[in-house]
């Protein structure tokens, strides 16, 4: 199994779920929102497809190398800022 392009689920994702990101668990993560518990059913998902390299996303998933986040700048809570957002726009 070898390793795909950089951001190739994003073609791989179905357009209700355009906005996830697969983010590495060993890379420090801000500005995000984790969602782990999708990460499951995104692992099913992706087994489901026939592509070559699906196979690679659905390992990561289900071993918890990967999991899906949501960036913040997507997200509209009153509230919730990025980080320097709240600087930025004041």
């Amino acid at each position: 199994m070898n390793k795909p392009p950089t951001g190739y689920y994003r073609k791989l994702l179905p357009e209700e779920l355009a906005h996830l990101r697969l983010a590495l668990t060993n890379q420090p993560m801000t500005g995000v929102e984790r969602h782990a518990e999708l990460s499951a059913s995104l692992a099913e998902y992706f087994d489901q497809l026939e592509d070559a390299h699906a196979a690679y996303y659905a390992r990561g998933l289900r071993t918890g190398t990967m999991i899906p986040v949501v960036p913040l700048s997507q997200i509209s809570r009153p509230g919730s800022w990025a980080p320097g957002e709240l600087f930025m726009k004041s």
